[in-house]
């Protein structure tokens, strides 16, 4: 689906129409169900496996972990399967200019906490010191309340760029809040930036993530590590044994899906570290 439905004359005169009568909640949502049962050719999107209106929690906190339902609620997209359709390709984020002794660090941190990368904005709110190129200045655009991520080729294939980082499922943009640049906007979304520069195609990611190095794809407030993560590129065997003994310490051999820690772990010798601004 090229198209979001803000962009579909017959969506817009159904939602004046109903705004003009003033219609109540109960037939606004009938008459949208109907309109998503004909573009997506289905009986009923409320049975779709990806209809969540409540949102989706995530397994970020230790007690999530425990199956408590705690933390962030996210709200997906039902209209695409982007599992699916961006297969062979991941959200990418990266400490900027470090080697793996960062990224063992950072995993230490986060699955001592909730589990995370999170936005300056949450940094902030629980206390942690904001890192990053250029905290005041994401501030002030209103990317300070985004993970930054880039979209890349699967590091494991032929299309790899050979570059250090966390290697995220495709399926988490998902996610109603994400935000897709063709090149790197700092995060801003202010105003009408989002509308005029948003990418909102699949098709238009697979081809970015193969022609713009600096693309970049915002996440609000965090994105959760166990569940998301598809795998994690470091540079060396070394790294790799370093990271291994970080999620043994904090008692994780495997993640929500069922594969091995040790088996997620991808080394690329000599792999590039970050250049910019995560």
């Amino acid at each position: 689906m090229n198209r979001l439905p803000l962009d579909d004359a017959s969506y817009q005169q159904m939602m004046r129409q109903l705004e003009q009568r003033q219609a109540p909640m109960t037939e606004r949502v009938e008459r949208m169900v109907q309109f998503w049962n004909g573009r997506l050719g289905v009986e009923d999107v409320r049975k779709l496996p990806r209809y969540h209106p409540a949102g989706v929690y995530q397994y970020d906190t230790r007690r999530r972990r425990a199956s408590e339902p705690i933390g962030y609620r996210r709200s997906e997209r039902f209209d695409l399967d982007i599992s699916r359709e961006m297969r062979g390709y991941n959200l990418m984020h990266q400490i900027v200019g470090e080697g793996s002794d960062a990224y063992v660090t950072m995993v230490d941190q986060a699955l001592a906490h909730n589990g995370s990368l999170l936005s300056t904005t949450e940094k902030l709110r629980i206390g942690l010191k904001p890192g990053g190129m250029s905290p005041e200045a994401d501030m002030a655009s209103g990317g300070a309340n985004y993970v930054f991520t880039r979209w890349r080729p699967d590091p494991r294939g032929a299309k790899s760029k050979g570059e250090m980082g966390f290697y995220l499922k495709p399926g988490v943009a998902q996610r109603t809040d994400t935000i897709v640049y063709e090149t790197d906007h700092y995060g801003r979304c202010y105003g009408d930036h989002v509308a005029r520069k948003h990418v909102a195609a699949p098709a238009q990611w697979k081809r970015i993530a193969e022609t713009s190095s600096n693309n970049e794809t915002i996440l609000k407030q965090n994105v959760t590590l166990l569940d998301n993560l598809d795998c994690l590129v470091l540079d060396s065997p070394e790294a790799k044994r370093r990271m291994l003994a970080v999620f043994q310490q904090h008692g994780i051999t495997k993640l929500p899906d069922g594969r091995k820690v040790e088996d997620i772990i991808h080394v690329i010798p000599g792999a590039k570290k970050g250049y910019s601004g995560f």
